[in-house]
């Protein structure tokens, strides 16, 4: 794998999912169809599609880690917490009707979306802004969609 440093891949699936390197999916699809080769340059290159879903999925795990260190959390089962965090962010991207984040729906602007307000969330919580998990749920209800409506 430490061949392919561009390597696209998704756990999906009985068999382990997909796996595609990116630079040779660009030129399988140059060589197929110019529209496509053109899409696939906008949405992984320039919108860097993968970077803010990658992102906003080590931003979750960081946000959880931290949501267990919450004055009203601590030392407890918190994987309903969980849920609701992300029950929350995909209600406000509103993208509830599908699974994960790799679904077409899910584009450039819902992944910075996501990425940008974990990120702000787990900050503050980790410099003590934020000290229950009422106080985040009521800081997220406050987070704005970045570049516009979803």
């Amino acid at each position: 794998m430490k061949q392919f440093p561009n390597l696209i891949k998704s756990k999906r699936g009985r068999n382990g999912g997909t796996w595609a390197e990116l630079y040779i999916l660009l030129k399988i699809a140059s060589m197929l169809d110019k529209d496509l080769e053109v899409e696939i340059y906008r949405v992984f290159i320039e919108e860097k599609i993968l970077l803010w879903r990658d992102l906003g999925g080590d931003f979750f795990k960081e946000l959880n880690k931290l949501i267990d260190t919450l004055s009203d959390t601590r030392e407890k089962n918190n994987t309903g917490n969980y849920v609701s965090m992300a029950t929350k962010v995909r209600t406000k991207l509103k993208i509830l009707d599908t699974k994960g984040y790799n679904q077409k729906e899910h584009n450039s602007f819902v992944q910075e979306n996501r990425a940008e307000w974990l990120k702000t969330l787990s900050f503050a919580i980790s410099i003590g802004w934020i000290k229950s998990f009422e106080e985040l749920t009521n800081s997220f209800d406050k987070l704005e969609v970045i570049g516009g409506q979803v």
